[in-house]
């Protein structure tokens, strides 16, 4: 089961702190592992509708297939970070 905020709660984070960029849990997973369970994709449509200014970053884009990778971009993530394949 997964316990993740009410989109409204990320938006309203967004209005009263002036953030810079947003970072995302949509299924993403940080860390040494080859495979993971698809994104959200559906969520990140959502979070970026609610929040459309805001840059999205998305922890754990190691080994995620390159098409997801663009998906994201076009649904408002500005930065993906990865880590395990520059420690392998």
């Amino acid at each position: 089961q997964t316990c993740a905020l009410p989109i409204s709660t990320a938006k309203q984070f967004v209005e009263e702190t002036n953030i810079d960029t947003l970072v995302v849990s949509i299924g993403n997973q940080s860390g040494k592992l080859k495979t993971h369970d698809p994104l959200d994709i559906t969520r990140l449509q959502e979070i970026h509708t609610a929040v459309p200014s805001t840059p999205l970053v998305l922890h754990g884009g190691s080994y995620l297939p390159v098409e997801t990778v663009q998906q994201s971009i076009a649904l408002g993530v500005a930065k993906v970070n990865i880590n395990s394949e520059v420690r392998l």
